[in-house]
């Protein structure tokens, strides 16, 4: 996951305070002229860290900069108690630096870049291996080139990651947006309809954490469409079987979101189409002329048959349909293999009633199975 945080278009405010899980540990800040700036005199060091850093891999920071004069920026990789070490962009120079609570080492630089000329608007980016304690700056203008970097640092226990500043008395320097590596641990699927049960086909809510616009959502393994979410938080339509084509069975399954960097899941309960209805072949298959093996001619204990039920009919669990008005209807099997299947059976009384509430079954239009 990513926090990007805009001063761009913040009005003028000391101090500043931090949302979306940053919080300034070195001193406080200040925004002026749409830039995050230090808020104290000169010579004072502030440093804002996000709050649940990622634990393995990349630390990551990037900051679009208002040039830097005789004030200094710093991309910071340490402790949430302000040790550990920074790039700091001062004068015509990248230095990596040691950092000792708060305070920014005013010895010898690990290494540094020269050369430098700082321009209003760019944007500098710097990445620290947790695993190797690589340190690494780049230029957002040639991402692939590295300035300046310093390999294999000792790192403190607890590393975070954020940024900073150092107020030389010109007031000129400042960060005018950021993005740090936050923890993608807290993304979470909160709700799909609410908590209420899917139906195929159905066009639902979804509400997420810690993901920005959504790019795929799957429902046990099967892409929803329609995914209209913003921020995370929106609709999607949950998918409808094809026939001959894989599905997923109803019951309890797995949905996953995703952003296109990270993915959540959650399970949910799905049902078949509306005024639809299921029935699991567990028993001795009916074939006599109420039965739906009719239709399906090697219907098996395995199958589940998806049926309508809007005019109160019912099937068994050996394929004996009941209830069934004359007309015809379009009745779907989820084979064990996975694949599910549509086909249309026509019924008719022909004048001959078994039962009050049983019909004989007339002509069987099937596709095969």
């Amino acid at each position: 996951m990513t926090i990007t945080l805009d001063f761009s278009l913040e009005s003028d405010i000391n101090p500043f305070v931090f949302s979306a899980g940053v919080t300034a540990i070195i001193d406080q800040f200040k925004i002026v002229s749409g830039s995050l700036r230090p808020k104290y005199a000169a010579g004072d060091t502030s440093i804002a860290v996000v709050d649940s850093p990622p634990t393995s891999g990349l630390l990551e920071v990037s900051a679009t900069i208002l040039g830097v004069n005789g004030d200094a920026v710093l991309l910071y990789f340490g402790t949430a108690l302000g040790t550990g070490f920074c790039a700091l962009l001062a004068f015509d120079t990248v230095r990596i630096k040691a950092v000792t609570a708060g305070v920014v080492s005013g010895g010898s630089s690990i290494a540094s870049a020269g050369g430098i000329t700082y321009v209003n608007g760019d944007a500098y980016h710097a990445t620290c291996d947790l695993a190797t304690g690589d340190l690494k700056v780049y230029n957002q203008a040639a991402p692939s080139t590295v300035i300046v970097e310093a390999p294999g640092l000792t790192l403190p226990v607890g590393m975070t990651c954020g940024f900073g500043g150092i107020w030389g008395d010109v007031n000129a320097a400042g960060v005018t947006s950021v993005s740090l590596s936050d923890a993608a641990a807290g993304a979470t699927i909160d709700s799909i309809n609410s908590g209420s049960p899917v139906r195929f086909g159905q066009t639902v809510s979804i509400a997420t954490t810690d993901l920005g616009t959504l790019t795929s959502v799957t429902i046990g393994g099967i892409s929803a469409t329609a995914i209209s979410a913003t921020d995370g938080d929106g609709t999607i339509t949950i998918p409808t079987p094809v026939s001959g084509s894989p599905f997923t069975p109803v019951g309890t399954v797995n949905a996953v979101a995703g952003d296109g960097t990270d993915t959540a899941d959650l399970d949910i309960s799905l049902d078949t189409f509306e005024d639809y209805d299921t029935q699991a072949i567990t028993g001795t298959i009916d074939t006599s002329g109420w039965g739906l093996s009719r239709a399906v001619t090697d219907l098996t204990s395995t199958d589940v048959v998806h049926y309508p039920i809007a005019d109160g009919q019912s099937i068994d669990n050996t394929g004996a349909l009941s209830d069934w008005p004359d007309g015809n209807y379009t009745l779907w099997l989820y084979r064990a293999d996975g694949d599910m299947y549509s086909f249309s059976i026509a019924i008719n009384l022909n004048g001959i009633a078994v039962s009050t509430a049983i019909k004989r079954l007339g002509i069987f239009l099937g596709n095969g199975l």
